[in-house]
């Protein structure tokens, strides 16, 4: 629960980073309901104002003493999307960004909240032309330049997409 520790977690595994967002009592939570714990807006929850709130499901953890509950595959038990939410631990735990001093820093105690983090995860997906799991490089150099060469080939096949739906002089609309 240290941004600035370990790093790497975030980029070695899928089982790894999984276990980080794991809590003892075997609950997956995202970063965010790990601190802000009503679990009450949820995409369908009569009090959210949006239809799309970034948490497709209801917050249904596990308590002490009680029976395990399974969630759905792909899901976590705070309701969140397991690639959306490990998208955000990638997030959270790599970008820094620096000022004009050279001071740098990453999010540190700051947790994008869910409807904002699904808009920088489908971004991040859209432009960067990656899914969560490329980005588990097992710490290889080797692997980190697949991934490289991946989303190359991944951009280079959209760029063809596109050269073939537009005619010249045709007007350019991102999909």
């Amino acid at each position: 629960m240290h941004q600035e520790f370990l790093p790497e977690a975030a980029t070695f595994n899928r089982r790894l980073a999984l276990h980080c967002l794991t809590t003892n009592r075997r609950n997956r939570i995202c970063l965010y309901h790990y601190f802000v714990k009503n679990g009450k807006i949820h995409d369908g929850s009569a009090d959210s104002k949006f239809k799309v709130t970034g948490t497709p499901y209801p917050r249904t953890v596990n308590k002490k003493g009680k029976q395990e509950i399974p969630v759905a595959t792909g899901y976590m038990h705070c309701g969140c999307s397991e690639d959306v939410a490990l998208l955000d631990f990638y997030f959270w735990k790599t970008w820094k960004v620096m000022n004009e001093a050279g001071d740098e820093e990453g999010l540190r105690h700051q947790h994008i909240e869910p409807r904002l983090r699904l808009f920088f995860s489908k971004c991040y997906e859209a432009d960067a032309m990656l899914t969560v799991d490329d980005l588990y490089t097992g710490g290889s150099v080797a692997a980190e330049k697949q991934c490289i060469k991946l989303q190359i080939r991944r951009l280079k096949e959209r760029l063809a997409e596109l050269e073939e739906e537009i005619p010249d002089g045709g007007k350019l609309f991102f999909k």
